[in-house]
């Protein structure tokens, strides 16, 4: 009898649907993504601060080497942090960033790097980019705000 009054007062978890938790985790790498932005264009504008430098990380489109650092500093963040790394890498080698320094952010040696994620580096980027936004599949018309 025991039991049966043990099972009666326990309260009932519902199950939670697939879909609400995939789209969980879309939100969740999204804000990491755009968080790891931020974060990486406040580490280099604080660096540069300290050497009585202009902030580098604003208004302005990043080209060139400030391209390359920042992608960097993103690929350090999310490498230290233990979060996905190869859009991040997909990314700094976009940007330019070579496998020695990408090794280097990730505390690896240049072959290393290459041997992780050559492969990776191989799809072109346009196939990358023409995937669609893994939010849509829960917004597809774009309507939410």
């Amino acid at each position: 009898m025991s039991d049966e009054s043990d099972d009666l007062q326990r309260p009932v978890i519902p199950d939670v649907d697939e879909s609400k938790v995939a789209g969980a985790v879309a939100q969740l790498t999204l804000y990491i993504h755009r968080k790891c932005d931020e974060l990486a264009g406040q580490l280099l504008n604080d660096a540069a601060e300290k050497q009585g430098l202009q902030k580098p990380v604003g208004v302005e489109p990043l080209a060139g080497e400030l391209w390359i650092e920042f992608e960097l500093v993103k690929l350090r963040i999310r490498h230290q942090a233990k979060v996905e790394l190869e859009l991040a890498v997909k990314s700094a080698r976009s940007a330019g960033a070579t496998w020695e320094q990408i090794g280097s952010a990730c505390g690896i040696t240049r072959q290393a790097a290459h041997d992780r994620w050559g492969k990776l580096m191989r799809k072109p980027l346009k196939q990358v980019a023409a995937q669609p936004d893994v939010l849509d599949q829960f917004d597809p018309g774009g309507s939410a705000g």
